[in-house]
Protein backbone atom coordinates (compact mmCIF):
# COMPACT_ATOMS: atom_id res chain seq x y z
CA UNK A 1 0.00 0.00 0.00
CA UNK A 2 2.73 2.66 0.98
CA UNK A 3 4.70 2.03 -2.33
CA UNK A 4 1.61 2.27 -4.27
CA UNK A 5 1.14 5.74 -2.45
CA UNK A 6 5.07 6.84 -3.21
CA UNK A 7 4.18 6.08 -6.69
CA UNK A 8 1.22 8.25 -6.93
CA UNK A 9 3.06 11.00 -5.23
CA UNK A 10 6.10 10.83 -7.80
CA UNK A 11 3.46 11.25 -10.37
CA UNK A 12 3.27 14.80 -8.72
CA UNK A 13 -1.11 14.37 -8.53
CA UNK A 14 -2.76 16.18 -6.30
CA UNK A 15 -5.71 15.52 -4.10
CA UNK A 16 -8.11 17.78 -6.04
CA UNK A 17 -7.00 16.32 -9.36
CA UNK A 18 -7.64 12.54 -8.09
CA UNK A 19 -11.31 14.09 -6.70
CA UNK A 20 -11.80 15.32 -9.91
CA UNK A 21 -10.31 12.05 -11.60
CA UNK A 22 -12.89 9.78 -9.23
CA UNK A 23 -15.83 12.16 -9.92
CA UNK A 24 -15.27 12.07 -13.47
CA UNK A 25 -14.89 7.90 -13.64
CA UNK A 26 -18.74 8.46 -11.61
CA UNK A 27 -20.08 10.60 -14.27
CA UNK A 28 -19.00 8.49 -16.87
CA UNK A 29 -20.42 5.59 -14.96
CA UNK A 30 -23.43 7.17 -14.49
CA UNK A 31 -24.35 7.68 -18.04
CA UNK A 32 -22.57 4.59 -18.85
CA UNK A 33 -25.05 2.11 -16.87
CA UNK A 34 -28.03 4.85 -17.76
CA UNK A 35 -27.63 4.80 -20.99
CA UNK A 36 -29.83 1.60 -21.36
CA UNK A 37 -32.64 2.99 -18.91
CA UNK A 38 -32.72 6.70 -20.46
CA UNK A 39 -32.84 4.97 -24.01
CA UNK A 40 -35.77 2.58 -23.35
CA UNK A 41 -37.36 5.74 -21.54
CA UNK A 42 -37.17 7.92 -24.99
CA UNK A 43 -38.25 4.96 -27.13
CA UNK A 44 -41.17 4.46 -25.24
CA UNK A 45 -42.09 8.27 -24.98
CA UNK A 46 -41.99 8.11 -28.96
CA UNK A 47 -44.19 4.89 -28.68
CA UNK A 48 -46.84 5.65 -26.30
CA UNK A 49 -49.29 3.97 -28.28
CA UNK A 50 -48.18 0.31 -27.42
CA UNK A 51 -47.50 0.72 -24.04
CA UNK A 52 -46.76 -3.31 -24.02
CA UNK A 53 -43.45 -2.70 -25.42
CA UNK A 54 -40.92 -6.18 -24.57
CA UNK A 55 -37.40 -5.56 -23.68
CA UNK A 56 -36.38 -6.78 -26.55
CA UNK A 57 -38.90 -5.12 -28.85
CA UNK A 58 -37.38 -1.97 -27.06
CA UNK A 59 -33.69 -2.59 -28.02
CA UNK A 60 -34.76 -3.80 -31.54
CA UNK A 61 -36.33 -0.18 -31.91
CA UNK A 62 -34.69 2.44 -34.68
CA UNK A 63 -34.09 4.62 -31.76
CA UNK A 64 -32.68 3.04 -29.31
CA UNK A 65 -29.06 2.08 -30.27
CA UNK A 66 -28.48 6.09 -31.96
CA UNK A 67 -29.84 8.07 -28.11
CA UNK A 68 -27.76 4.87 -26.27
CA UNK A 69 -24.83 5.97 -27.73
CA UNK A 70 -25.47 9.48 -27.29
CA UNK A 71 -25.80 8.98 -23.58
CA UNK A 72 -22.80 7.59 -23.54
CA UNK A 73 -20.68 10.38 -25.39
CA UNK A 74 -22.07 12.74 -22.87
CA UNK A 75 -21.17 11.02 -20.56
CA UNK A 76 -17.20 11.06 -22.06
CA UNK A 77 -18.13 14.51 -22.93
CA UNK A 78 -18.80 15.87 -19.30
CA UNK A 79 -16.14 13.42 -17.47
CA UNK A 80 -13.58 15.44 -19.59
CA UNK A 81 -14.57 18.88 -18.72
CA UNK A 82 -14.71 17.81 -15.41
CA UNK A 83 -10.98 17.38 -15.18
CA UNK A 84 -10.36 20.99 -16.25
CA UNK A 85 -8.54 20.30 -19.49
CA UNK A 86 -6.47 23.45 -21.71
CA UNK A 87 -8.94 25.57 -23.62
CA UNK A 88 -7.42 24.24 -26.91
CA UNK A 89 -7.95 20.81 -26.21
CA UNK A 90 -11.61 21.89 -24.62
CA UNK A 91 -12.19 22.98 -28.25
CA UNK A 92 -11.07 20.10 -29.94
CA UNK A 93 -13.12 17.59 -27.82
CA UNK A 94 -16.50 19.78 -28.10
CA UNK A 95 -16.36 20.05 -31.58
CA UNK A 96 -15.63 15.92 -31.80
CA UNK A 97 -19.09 16.03 -29.59
CA UNK A 98 -20.82 18.04 -31.88
CA UNK A 99 -19.75 16.02 -34.76
CA UNK A 100 -21.34 13.05 -32.76
CA UNK A 101 -24.37 14.50 -31.77
CA UNK A 102 -24.86 15.33 -35.36
CA UNK A 103 -23.94 11.81 -36.72
CA UNK A 104 -26.19 10.67 -33.79
CA UNK A 105 -29.12 12.63 -35.44
CA UNK A 106 -28.85 11.17 -39.23
CA UNK A 107 -28.37 7.92 -37.90
CA UNK A 108 -31.41 7.99 -35.94
CA UNK A 109 -33.46 9.86 -38.34
CA UNK A 110 -32.06 6.63 -40.64
CA UNK A 111 -33.08 3.86 -38.69
CA UNK A 112 -36.52 5.13 -38.46
CA UNK A 113 -37.07 5.16 -42.62
CA UNK A 114 -37.61 1.58 -43.55
CA UNK A 115 -40.37 0.21 -45.54
CA UNK A 116 -41.66 -1.40 -42.45
CA UNK A 117 -41.58 2.44 -40.24
CA UNK A 118 -44.65 4.68 -39.59
CA UNK A 119 -42.64 7.44 -41.39
CA UNK A 120 -42.19 5.09 -44.93
CA UNK A 121 -46.32 3.63 -43.86
CA UNK A 122 -47.07 7.55 -44.74
CA UNK A 123 -45.00 7.74 -47.73
CA UNK A 124 -47.15 4.73 -48.98
CA UNK A 125 -50.27 5.52 -48.10
CA UNK A 126 -50.00 8.70 -50.58
CA UNK A 127 -47.55 7.21 -53.34
CA UNK A 128 -49.94 3.65 -53.18
CA UNK A 129 -46.94 1.42 -52.59
CA UNK A 130 -47.13 -2.40 -52.07
CA UNK A 131 -44.68 -3.46 -49.33
CA UNK A 132 -43.84 -6.20 -52.34
CA UNK A 133 -42.55 -3.68 -54.49
CA UNK A 134 -38.81 -3.75 -54.61
CA UNK A 135 -38.92 0.10 -55.75
CA UNK A 136 -39.95 0.72 -52.75
CA UNK A 137 -36.91 -0.59 -51.06
CA UNK A 138 -35.18 1.80 -53.71
CA UNK A 139 -37.01 4.79 -52.69
CA UNK A 140 -35.82 4.37 -49.18
CA UNK A 141 -32.19 3.20 -49.76
CA UNK A 142 -32.10 6.87 -51.65
CA UNK A 143 -33.87 8.47 -48.41
CA UNK A 144 -31.38 7.27 -46.29
CA UNK A 145 -28.61 7.93 -48.47
CA UNK A 146 -29.55 11.46 -48.88
CA UNK A 147 -29.68 12.06 -45.34
CA UNK A 148 -26.11 10.71 -44.46
CA UNK A 149 -24.96 12.85 -47.44
CA UNK A 150 -26.19 16.19 -45.59
CA UNK A 151 -25.06 15.08 -42.42
CA UNK A 152 -21.60 15.04 -43.80
CA UNK A 153 -21.80 18.14 -45.48
CA UNK A 154 -22.53 19.73 -42.13
CA UNK A 155 -19.98 17.02 -40.25
CA UNK A 156 -17.81 18.87 -42.75
CA UNK A 157 -19.15 22.36 -41.85
CA UNK A 158 -18.32 21.47 -38.52
CA UNK A 159 -14.79 21.09 -38.58
CA UNK A 160 -13.87 23.97 -39.85
CA UNK A 161 -13.55 23.19 -43.82
CA UNK A 162 -15.15 25.67 -46.44
CA UNK A 163 -18.02 24.09 -47.97
CA UNK A 164 -18.37 26.84 -50.72
CA UNK A 165 -14.98 25.45 -52.30
CA UNK A 166 -16.46 21.97 -51.49
CA UNK A 167 -19.26 22.88 -53.36
CA UNK A 168 -17.72 24.32 -56.46
CA UNK A 169 -15.28 21.53 -56.70
CA UNK A 170 -17.93 18.93 -56.80
CA UNK A 171 -20.15 20.88 -59.23
CA UNK A 172 -16.84 20.34 -61.34
CA UNK A 173 -15.92 17.07 -60.49
CA UNK A 174 -19.55 15.95 -60.72
CA UNK A 175 -20.20 17.71 -63.79
CA UNK A 176 -17.01 15.80 -65.48
CA UNK A 177 -18.78 11.99 -63.84
CA UNK A 178 -22.19 13.41 -65.57
CA UNK A 179 -20.45 13.50 -69.05
CA UNK A 180 -18.78 10.24 -68.50
CA UNK A 181 -21.49 8.23 -67.09
CA UNK A 182 -24.57 9.87 -68.95
CA UNK A 183 -25.92 6.29 -69.33
CA UNK A 184 -25.57 5.45 -65.56
CA UNK A 185 -27.04 9.10 -64.42
CA UNK A 186 -30.35 8.20 -67.46
CA UNK A 187 -30.79 4.63 -65.94
CA UNK A 188 -30.90 6.49 -62.22
CA UNK A 189 -33.29 9.03 -63.14
CA UNK A 190 -35.62 6.51 -64.90
CA UNK A 191 -35.52 3.89 -61.75
CA UNK A 192 -36.93 6.90 -59.61
CA UNK A 193 -39.49 8.06 -62.22
CA UNK A 194 -40.54 3.97 -62.05
CA UNK A 195 -40.73 4.17 -58.54
CA UNK A 196 -43.60 6.94 -58.23
CA UNK A 197 -45.26 6.20 -61.92
CA UNK A 198 -45.30 2.57 -61.04
CA UNK A 199 -45.85 0.71 -64.62
CA UNK A 200 -45.16 -2.61 -63.19
CA UNK A 201 -44.15 -3.89 -60.35
CA UNK A 202 -42.45 -6.81 -59.45
CA UNK A 203 -44.07 -10.26 -60.47
CA UNK A 204 -45.63 -8.54 -63.06
CA UNK A 205 -46.29 -9.70 -67.15
CA UNK A 206 -45.31 -7.23 -69.56
CA UNK A 207 -44.07 -5.96 -72.98
CA UNK A 208 -42.71 -3.83 -74.98
CA UNK A 209 -41.99 -3.91 -78.72
CA UNK A 210 -38.59 -5.87 -77.81
CA UNK A 211 -39.04 -7.90 -75.15
CA UNK A 212 -41.69 -9.66 -72.87
CA UNK A 213 -42.32 -11.98 -69.55
CA UNK A 214 -42.12 -11.66 -66.07
CA UNK A 215 -40.41 -8.90 -63.90
CA UNK A 216 -37.79 -10.50 -61.41
CA UNK A 217 -36.21 -7.85 -59.80
CA UNK A 218 -36.08 -3.62 -60.24
CA UNK A 219 -32.45 -2.02 -59.38
CA UNK A 220 -30.75 1.25 -59.70
CA UNK A 221 -29.56 1.03 -62.73
CA UNK A 222 -31.70 -1.94 -64.97
CA UNK A 223 -34.57 -4.32 -64.70
CA UNK A 224 -34.03 -7.97 -64.94
CA UNK A 225 -36.85 -9.92 -66.71
CA UNK A 226 -38.01 -13.48 -67.20
CA UNK A 227 -39.21 -14.22 -70.84
CA UNK A 228 -41.58 -17.19 -71.80
CA UNK A 229 -38.09 -18.88 -72.72
CA UNK A 230 -36.81 -18.70 -69.12
CA UNK A 231 -33.94 -16.77 -70.05
CA UNK A 232 -33.23 -14.04 -67.91
CA UNK A 233 -32.68 -10.29 -69.70
CA UNK A 234 -31.71 -7.19 -68.10
CA UNK A 235 -33.44 -3.88 -69.79
CA UNK A 236 -31.32 -0.51 -68.77
CA UNK A 237 -34.20 1.38 -66.77
CA UNK A 238 -33.98 4.17 -69.74
CA UNK A 239 -34.41 1.84 -72.36
CA UNK A 240 -37.91 0.32 -70.51
CA UNK A 241 -38.98 3.48 -69.57
CA UNK A 242 -38.88 4.77 -73.10
CA UNK A 243 -40.25 2.28 -74.89
CA UNK A 244 -44.54 1.45 -75.24
CA UNK A 245 -45.32 -0.42 -72.57
CA UNK A 246 -48.48 -3.34 -71.76
CA UNK A 247 -48.43 -4.70 -68.24
CA UNK A 248 -50.84 -7.04 -68.70
CA UNK A 249 -51.11 -8.23 -64.96
CA UNK A 250 -53.15 -5.23 -64.78
CA UNK A 251 -55.94 -6.56 -66.83
CA UNK A 252 -59.34 -7.09 -64.54
CA UNK A 253 -60.82 -9.34 -67.58
CA UNK A 254 -59.67 -10.81 -70.50
CA UNK A 255 -61.56 -11.00 -73.78
CA UNK A 256 -62.02 -14.11 -76.32
CA UNK A 257 -63.16 -13.20 -79.53
CA UNK A 258 -63.15 -15.31 -82.82
CA UNK A 259 -65.98 -15.82 -85.82
CA UNK A 260 -67.14 -19.27 -86.62
CA UNK A 261 -67.70 -19.86 -91.02
CA UNK A 262 -71.37 -22.24 -91.36
CA UNK A 263 -71.68 -23.58 -94.78
CA UNK A 264 -74.47 -21.89 -97.37
CA UNK A 265 -76.06 -25.08 -97.12
CA UNK A 266 -77.33 -24.56 -93.18
CA UNK A 267 -80.59 -23.05 -92.97
CA UNK A 268 -81.12 -19.96 -91.78
CA UNK A 269 -83.01 -21.10 -88.56
CA UNK A 270 -80.55 -23.60 -87.38
CA UNK A 271 -78.18 -20.74 -87.85
CA UNK A 272 -80.34 -18.75 -85.61
CA UNK A 273 -81.14 -21.25 -83.02
CA UNK A 274 -77.66 -21.65 -82.48
CA UNK A 275 -76.75 -18.28 -81.73
CA UNK A 276 -79.39 -17.94 -79.07
CA UNK A 277 -78.32 -20.89 -77.33
CA UNK A 278 -74.34 -20.22 -77.44
CA UNK A 279 -75.39 -16.58 -76.15
CA UNK A 280 -77.68 -17.97 -73.17
CA UNK A 281 -74.64 -20.42 -72.04
CA UNK A 282 -72.06 -17.49 -72.34
CA UNK A 283 -74.83 -15.63 -70.14
CA UNK A 284 -74.94 -18.57 -67.44
CA UNK A 285 -71.09 -19.60 -67.42
CA UNK A 286 -70.09 -18.52 -64.11
CA UNK A 287 -66.73 -17.71 -65.11
CA UNK A 288 -67.39 -14.87 -68.47
CA UNK A 289 -68.42 -11.46 -67.35
CA UNK A 290 -72.01 -10.72 -68.19
CA UNK A 291 -71.29 -7.58 -70.57
CA UNK A 292 -70.59 -7.40 -73.17
CA UNK A 293 -71.31 -10.35 -74.72
CA UNK A 294 -72.01 -10.70 -78.13
CA UNK A 295 -73.29 -13.42 -80.91
CA UNK A 296 -74.38 -12.34 -83.77
CA UNK A 297 -74.67 -13.53 -87.40
CA UNK A 298 -72.29 -10.79 -88.51
CA UNK A 299 -71.16 -11.12 -91.95
CA UNK A 300 -71.46 -13.32 -95.47
CA UNK A 301 -68.27 -14.34 -96.30
CA UNK A 302 -66.64 -15.68 -99.59
CA UNK A 303 -66.78 -19.55 -97.13
CA UNK A 304 -70.13 -19.02 -95.82
CA UNK A 305 -71.99 -17.19 -93.25
CA UNK A 306 -70.10 -15.86 -90.04
CA UNK A 307 -71.10 -16.10 -86.50
CA UNK A 308 -69.50 -13.83 -84.10
CA UNK A 309 -68.68 -14.46 -80.84
CA UNK A 310 -67.49 -11.73 -78.34
CA UNK A 311 -67.09 -11.74 -74.26
CA UNK A 312 -64.65 -11.39 -71.51
CA UNK A 313 -63.68 -14.10 -68.90
CA UNK A 314 -62.93 -13.27 -64.93
CA UNK A 315 -59.62 -14.92 -64.98
CA UNK A 316 -56.49 -12.94 -66.23
CA UNK A 317 -53.52 -16.04 -65.84
CA UNK A 318 -52.61 -17.86 -68.76
CA UNK A 319 -54.04 -21.32 -67.49
CA UNK A 320 -56.93 -20.19 -66.45
CA UNK A 321 -57.76 -18.27 -69.47
CA UNK A 322 -56.75 -21.48 -71.80
CA UNK A 323 -59.15 -23.93 -69.61
CA UNK A 324 -62.12 -21.54 -69.78
CA UNK A 325 -61.68 -21.04 -73.40
CA UNK A 326 -61.03 -25.07 -74.00
CA UNK A 327 -64.61 -25.30 -71.46
CA UNK A 328 -66.71 -22.70 -73.64
CA UNK A 329 -65.41 -24.26 -76.83
CA UNK A 330 -66.61 -27.79 -75.87
CA UNK A 331 -69.90 -26.04 -75.29
CA UNK A 332 -70.04 -24.22 -78.76
CA UNK A 333 -69.60 -27.21 -80.41
CA UNK A 334 -72.07 -29.21 -79.00
CA UNK A 335 -74.71 -26.68 -79.16
CA UNK A 336 -73.20 -26.49 -83.35
CA UNK A 337 -73.58 -30.50 -83.46
CA UNK A 338 -77.40 -30.34 -81.69
CA UNK A 339 -78.59 -27.45 -84.17
CA UNK A 340 -76.96 -29.18 -87.28
CA UNK A 341 -74.63 -26.29 -88.03
CA UNK A 342 -71.74 -27.46 -90.03
CA UNK A 343 -68.53 -25.55 -89.92
CA UNK A 344 -67.35 -24.58 -93.82
CA UNK A 345 -63.88 -25.18 -94.25
CA UNK A 346 -61.50 -22.34 -96.08
CA UNK A 347 -61.72 -23.75 -99.66
CA UNK A 348 -61.22 -22.21 -103.24
CA UNK A 349 -63.05 -23.39 -106.66
CA UNK A 350 -60.68 -22.75 -109.71
CA UNK A 351 -62.89 -23.03 -112.89
CA UNK A 352 -60.78 -24.18 -116.41
CA UNK A 353 -61.73 -22.54 -119.28
CA UNK A 354 -62.00 -25.11 -122.22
Amino acid sequence: MSEIISYIKNLNLSIEFLEKLLLSAIIFAFFYIGSSIFSRIIVKIFNRQDKGMSKKKICEHPLYTPVRYFFICLGIYLAIINLGIPQDIFDIVSKLFRVSIIWFIALAIANMITPNSQIFAKINKNVKFTKKDKATTLLYKIIRGLIYLVAIVIIIAELGYDINGLIAGLGVGGLAISLAAQDTLKNLIAGIVMIFDKPFIVGDWIETPNIEGIVEDITFRSTRIRTFKDSIITVPNSTISNDMLTNWSKMEKRRINFELVATFDTPLKNICNAINKIKEMLENHPNIHKEPIYVNFSDISDNGQNILIYFYIDRTDYSSYLAIKENVNYKIMQILKQEKVDLAYNTQTIYIAK
